[in-house]
C-alpha cells in the first residue's frame, strides 16, 4: 500500500486484495485526510462520524426532494 494522499489513490487502494485483507490502516489514512472530493465528479466521501452525522441530518441531503423546500434544495 502506498501513502499517497490523492483522493482517487486512497479510494482505489480499497480495491487492492492486500488492503482488503486488512483495511484498517487505509481507513485511518482516509479519516486523517478528511472528506475526499473526486475531481470532475460530484462525489464526496465522508469518513468521520461527525462529518457523516452532519451530512445525514442536513435537510439538503435528503433524498425526498419533492417534500423539500426551495431553500433546502439550494
Amino acid at each position: 500500500m502506498t501513502t499517497a494522499a490523492e483522493p482517487q489513490s486512497l479510494l482505489l487502494q480499497m480495491l487492492d486484495p492486500a488492503v482488503r485483507a486488512d483495511p484498517y490502516p487505509l481507513y485511518r489514512q482516509i479519516r486523517a485526510h478528511g472528506p475526499l472530493q473526486l475531481p470532475g465528479n460530484n462525489l464526496t466521501v465522508f469518513s468521520s462520524y461527525a462529518d457523516c452525522d452532519e451530512v445525514l441530518r442536513h435537510p439538503a441531503s435528503a433524498s425526498d426532494r419533492l417534500k423539500s423546500t426551495a431553500a433546502q434544495r439550494a
